[in-house]
């Protein structure tokens, strides 16, 4: 909270910490070392995600519930929508959990539901399963509700699962593992590995990042993140490409709209509304850029370059736009703010 109570420049103090690991078993408690993912439910209880183990807690952090998620590894965030659905990807399925005001529950009779995806081990992949964390499309009248992912497949494939029932005229589609899916098609960008961004999602329109190195830095056998992200598109290559695909709710299909082959950084920047344009960050030759495409045609609008500072690095941050027209970096060094001209 601040302290004092009010003013833009209050410092922060700790009101109430909670160790989630007093909320488990004794057995369970002993699975958890770290906590990935953070949402707030509609009726404002805190939901967490942990590996093989999702839970929801009041926002007086007491009252914890959980499920356990057994022999799953969970290394992404959640996404929730307004009727408690808590969807969540891990190394075997896309799940939807619910919290339906009292209670988590993966009980199929509460809308609770899992549903396997394609997994293809590759040494090259920074997470357990698909790397993205699960994203929503479709809201009020929109006639499909779905939640997006890319797999873990060979080749990735964008997938979309119903998030509510199944439309009782669906027919399974060749190559999905469940009626669940109802949509899956590869990604025409390379992509050596998982892809890590979660997709941007604007009406039925979704864009996502390759975001694996060709060639990461390997210490010990293992990827070397901090290194690997600091020096691609400086001193070794970046990823490379970002495609729109577009479902039609007549078709109930997902299809290709335009692809971009800019090389990227590990960062990402929200649609525009306001202009219709997204924003790609480029690095290349260890120039920094924000490269602003058109969201229906995907032609090159508008560029605007940083510098080589790495000051500009994100390391898997975002460039959020800020009510003046600045803009605020989520900096790798620390955070950044570019002032409009």
């Amino acid at each position: 909270a601040d302290e004092p109570p009010s003013g833009v420049r209050s410092k922060l103090k700790i009101v109430k910490s909670y160790d989630l690991r007093k909320g488990l078993s004794k057995k369970d408690a002993a699975t958890i070392n770290r906590l990935v993912g953070v949402a707030m439910t509609y009726d404002g209880h805190i939901a967490v995600a942990m590996p093989g183990i999702v839970a929801v807690l009041d926002r007086n952090l007491e009252k914890m519930q959980y499920q356990l998620l057994a022999g799953e590894a969970v290394d992404n965030g959640i996404a929730i929508d307004k009727n408690g659905g808590i969807y969540v990807v891990t190394s075997k399925y896309m799940r939807k959990l619910v919290w339906t005001g009292k209670r988590l529950s993966m009980d199929e009779r509460d809308g609770a539901w899992k549903c396997a995806y394609d997994i293809v081990p590759n040494p090259k992949a920074l997470s357990r399963g698909a790397g993205n964390t699960p994203t929503l499309m479709g809201f009020g009248d929109d006639p499909d509700k779905l939640v997006l992912i890319a797999d873990a497949g060979d080749p990735v494939k964008i997938v979309a699962f119903w998030r509510d029932k199944i439309p009782g005229d669906f027919q399974k589609k060749p190559g999905t593992s469940s009626r669940r899916i109802a949509d899956q098609v590869p990604l025409t960008i390379d992509v050596p590995a998982t892809i890590e961004w979660s997709p941007h999602v604007y009406g039925y329109g979704t864009m996502f990042f390759a975001s694996a190195w060709p060639e990461p830095v390997n210490k010990d056998g293992k990827l070397d993140l901090y290194q690997t992200v600091m020096t691609a598109g400086v001193s070794r290559k970046a990823p490379v490409g970002a495609e729109k695909l577009v479902w039609n709710p007549v078709t109930r299909k997902l299809a290709s709209a335009w692809t971009n082959d800019a090389s990227l950084q590990w960062a990402i920047h929200p649609v525009s509304t306001k202009s219709n344009t997204v924003h790609l960050c480029g690095l290349k030759d260890g120039v920094y850029s924000l490269i602003a495409i058109d969201w229906d045609s995907g032609k090159q609008v508008g560029e605007t370059i940083l510098g080589t500072s790495p000051l500009f690095n994100t390391m898997g941050g975002a460039f959020i736009p800020m009510a003046n027209g600045d803009l605020y970096v989520t900096g790798v060094f620390g955070p950044v703010r570019i002032a409009k001209k």
